[in-house]
Formats: C-alpha cells, structure tokens, sequence
C-alpha cells in the first residue's frame, strides 16, 4: 500500500509512537542492545562457512537482533527477516519470508546505522613498569583524558574452543594508560594502554571493550527517559532504524536496513569499513538513496541549540566532518523542505542542522552511492563537558521515537519520488 503524496500527514502519527507499552519495550530493547558486545568485525558471520565460529554459533549481537526482530514480528503481525551478509546485518520488513535478493536490492532506500563498537586488543607485551598487560586500540579510541574513570571498566572477548570455536566472554578488567609525553605526535603511540584483570584465560588477540551499565535490569521506560550507557553509537541509531524498518512493514511499506559490522576504524586505514561496501553494493540501488543514522556529539551542537538541554528533535544534517562528507545538498534540501515539514504535520519533531558531526561509513560507500542523507541522534546534553561518543552516552527516548517517525515518513516521501 503506497500513500499518494496527498496523504502523507496520514502515514504515521505521533502518537501511535508513544503509548506506554511501546516506549518501556523500546527502551528495553535499546538496553539490550547497549550491554551486547558487537566487537568490531565481530557483529554477524561474514557467510555460512565463516571459519572463525561453528556453523551452528551466531555472534552474540546476531542473536540479540533477531529476538528483537522475532518479537516486533509477532507483536505487528509482519514479516521481518534478519541475513547475516558479509559481516554485517540485512533488515527487511514487508517482502515476505523469503525475500529475493534483487527484491531486496530494488528497493530504493536503505537505512543505515552500525552496530560495532570501540575496541581494543590484547598485546602479547606487557608492561614493564606495572606488569600489565598491553591493549591497543583497533580504531580511533578516545585518548584516555576523554574517557570518564567510572567508564574504564571493560569486559574481555575471545575466540575459543578446539572443535566447536566461538566469540565467549573471557573476563573482566579495567583500564589504565600512561601518557608517553607530548613530544610523541601521533595519539595512538602516545599513550601505552594497560589491562587490569584477573582473567585467567587471556590470550594475546583478544578483543576488549567497555563494560559501564549505568541501568537497572527493572528499569521502566518513558518518554522524558535518559538513557546512559556504553556503545549507544550506534545502538541507538540501530534500534530507532529497526523499529523503522517494522513500522513501515507494518503499513504496508517495504523496507531494508544495513547494520553495519566496522564502521569503527581509522579513518586513513583502507581497510576501515571494508565489510561495509560489498554488503551495499549487493542490497542497495546505485541511483538510490541511503540514510545514515549515527550520534552527534552535543558538545559540538552549541551553536544552533540551548545549552544545557538534551534534545527531541530528530536531527537532520546536511554534511558531516564540517561539510567534507557525503551528504548531498539537493537530498538536504529535500529533508529540509518537505520531509521536515510533513514530519512535522505528523506531530514529530525535526530540525535541519549544519552543526559538526564526525564521519559515519558514508565515506566508504560515496564513491558508489551518490545520493546520502542523514537522520542523527544527540550524545547528551547540548555543550555538555562530557557529551562526546566513547566519552559518556546517553540519549532521551523521546529523540528516539522522532528519529523513528522522520525516519518512516522519508523512506514513503523518498519511496513515492523513486516510483
């Protein structure tokens, strides 16, 4: 069922986002993706014969998913289904259960969040001076004066098992870093990082993440909710794309995403990302259109919002890394002129901004997929000290549940355009 463009106020409203069952499960959802670890690489099987686990385990974040996907599918009555494609995840919602890949593919929006997360690997070096153990960071890790001391917990990764081989949770720990001295220029060599753990089975490869929960298992959910925690870049780009992805299905809109398994990377790294484009070039039609959903720093909002607030709006960028991504001015201009306004007949909250974010996997996939828009979400509170990805997380549900509705109403607008 397409919406003439007459009927756009009519496709979702407001308020059948925000009853109190839907917003307490959303927020769960968000929690339990949160807590997952999603190691960079280490989201889904990268094919059937992946070799690095057995044909019968999924990675642990796999599974999460396609719980979430099972309940949204039951509770809307719709057809979601979950492929693991080269490392990444492949959402569609509304083509059945057992979709074509050239159905998939003709589809003329992708949604596009990632689920990976900072991540550090266990050095086979220790330190001489404290007798830990080196880690070294697989990505543009926050220098550790940005990270807050209560979030230097960490939980311990591995690969294990003689015959039957798995990703298993090999301990907990902590981190301290030393700081090398400012005559050292490159921030990855300045700073030696150590583990602190009682880890009995570590191995040098493993993979370390954060570990900070700052939310009680029993916790009830609404609409002004603060969510702290690690790793919402991207979960809370991921889930918001999720449920879009439902709630279009729901309505009789097709719809895909791609959950992407290593956006987290270094940026000058040329293989950063590299299990991102095939999984694009595969799903997504080159003369079609990609929404990227990622976090901005509300440090870095101050100069279009209040300080001091955390912010509902979705927001809607027209370029990230200070005009040197991948947006394009007319998809913007679109979004500024039509989307937000209908969004905004729809009783959802939207606004355009042209405020610093940094570069999301739009940089690995431009060169491909021409036409990229942006619907982002807010680390914490506008100019707050510590609201910096890595940093400290959080984001307000009621962003969420605007991201969700922005989101639906542009894939029909976007939809109805392609036809």
């Amino acid at each position: 069922m397409m919406m003439n463009k007459s009927e756009h106020s009519y496709f979702i409203k407001y308020d059948e986002l925000t009853s109190e069952a839907y917003i307490d499960q959303l927020g769960k959802d968000l929690v339990k993706l949160a807590i997952t670890p999603g190691p960079t690489r280490c989201v889904a099987r990268i094919a059937d014969n992946d070799p690095r686990i057995d044909r019968t385990e999924r990675f642990p974040m796999t599974l999460v998913v396609q719980e979430i996907l099972e309940r949204l599918s039951h509770d809307n009555k719709i057809d979601l289904v979950l492929t693991e494609f080269n490392g990444n995840l492949l959402i569609v919602g509304g083509l059945g259960i057992n979709p074509t890949d050239q159905a998939i593919k003709d589809l003329p929006v992708t949604l596009a969040p990632h689920l990976d997360e900072i991540t550090y690997m266990v050095k086979n070096e220790w330190d001489k001076e404290t007798g830990l153990r080196k880690i070294l960071p697989l990505c543009n890790a926050p220098l550790p004066d940005k990270i807050k001391p209560e979030n230097t917990k960490l939980k311990i990764l591995g690969f294990r098992g003689e015959n039957h081989r798995k990703l298993v949770e090999v301990g907990l720990g902590s981190m301290e870093a030393k700081d090398l001295g400012p005559e050292i220029k490159e921030a990855r060599k300045r700073y030696l990082y150590r583990l602190k753990t009682e880890a009995k089975d570590l191995l040098m490869g493993d993979l370390v993440i954060q570990d900070y929960c700052h939310e009680k298992p029993d916790a009830r959910y609404d609409l002004e909710s603060i969510i702290n925690m690690k790793a919402l870049d991207d979960r809370a780009g991921s889930i918001a794309q999720i449920y879009a992805v439902a709630e279009l299905a729901k309505r009789g809109l097709p719809a895909k995403a791609i959950l992407a398994g290593d956006e987290e990377g270094f940026n000058k790294d040329i293989s950063w990302a590299r299990l991102v484009r095939p999984a694009f070039r595969e799903y997504s039609r080159p003369d079609g259109l990609i929404i990227v959903c990622d976090g901005f720093d509300g440090n870095r909002l101050q100069a279009e919002f209040k300080c001091g607030e955390y912010l509902s709006k979705a927001l809607v960028t027209a370029y990230v890394s200070d005009a040197s991504g991948a947006g394009d001015p007319g998809i913007f201009s679109l979004f500024r002129d039509k989307v937000v306004d209908i969004a905004s007949r729809c009783g959802f909250e939207a606004a355009t901004t042209t405020c610093y974010a940094s570069r999301s996997i739009d940089p690995k996939i431009m060169d491909d997929f021409p036409l990229i828009g942006f619907i982002n979400w807010s680390n914490g509170s506008v100019g707050g000290k510590d609201a910096f990805c890595h940093r400290d997380e959080s984001v307000k549900l009621r962003q969420i549940v605007n991201i969700i509705g922005t989101t639906c109403l542009a894939v029909n607008y976007f939809s109805e355009i392609f036809r």
